[in-house]
């Protein structure tokens, strides 16, 4: 009878000892660190970076992190919060979720031929700075880049193709060497339009001016998968 009786006061505090240890053990979840955490609020610009570098490090390496794509699309399905925009070049071999090792629901993309800037990417630009509160706008070029080299060769093309290939800004003064001509006008290009973006759209320049939202230029290497950074604005 005494044994069940000191059996039963002593209950409460075991109850509250694993209630105690089970809390303690979600707080520990909660605090540890999520690649895939996409939440905006309280990213800076500089920290939107530093992720885009840590997946594409994870890329490079092919230690790539677990997308818990199931936990992502049912988490997104009533709204999303990407912490970076991404203007990239259509090319099938430039895919940013994957070249930055993301997930559903991290990064806004536009992909066109030659990352060019026109008025429907800027409408798409200016909805994920003024809607979705996204303060990174990155302007992705990569190596090797066909709508670039239709630009430098100055062949007539047709169509719409011959509209969209007069977005593109190769520079001037180009290296003779054709490797390295190609190398300097996708930079350039880069650079151009993110220009662009501030020349032309008046919500991105403000954002910008105020340091609410940075753009950033970078080409991606289809050797090495590795995405080098040019520029900011």
């Amino acid at each position: 009878m005494l044994l069940l009786r000191t059996r039963w006061r002593a209950a409460p505090f075991f109850f509250a000892l694993v209630v105690a240890i089970t809390l303690s053990g979600i707080g520990v979840a909660v605090l540890a660190e999520d690649p895939h955490d996409s939440a905006t609020a309280g990213v800076s610009p500089m920290e939107s970076v530093q992720k885009l570098k840590a997946g594409n490090k994870r890329f490079v390496e092919q230690k790539l992190s677990d997308k818990q794509l199931a936990t992502r699309r049912a988490e997104t399905v009533n709204g999303q919060q990407p912490y970076a925009i991404i203007l990239a070049c259509a090319d099938s071999r430039v895919a940013p979720e994957l070249v930055f090792d993301e997930t559903i629901g991290s990064l806004f993309v536009i992909r066109v031929a030659g990352n060019v800037v026109d008025p429907d990417v800027l409408g798409s630009v200016e909805y994920a700075v003024e809607h979705l509160h996204a303060r990174l706008i990155v302007v992705l070029g990569h190596e090797n880049c066909g709508a670039v080299t239709a630009a430098i060769s100055k062949e007539a093309a047709h169509g719409n193709l011959d509209e969209l290939i007069h977005r593109i800004d190769v520079g001037k003064d180009l290296p003779a060497d054709k490797t390295k001509a190609l190398s300097e006008a996708v930079k350039h290009n880069a650079l151009h339009q993110a220009q662009e973006m501030m020349s032309k759209s008046q919500p991105v320049k403000k954002a910008v001016d105020a340091h609410e939202v940075q753009i950033e230029t970078a080409v991606y290497s289809l050797d090495s998968g590795e995405v080098k950074w040019v520029g900011s604005k």
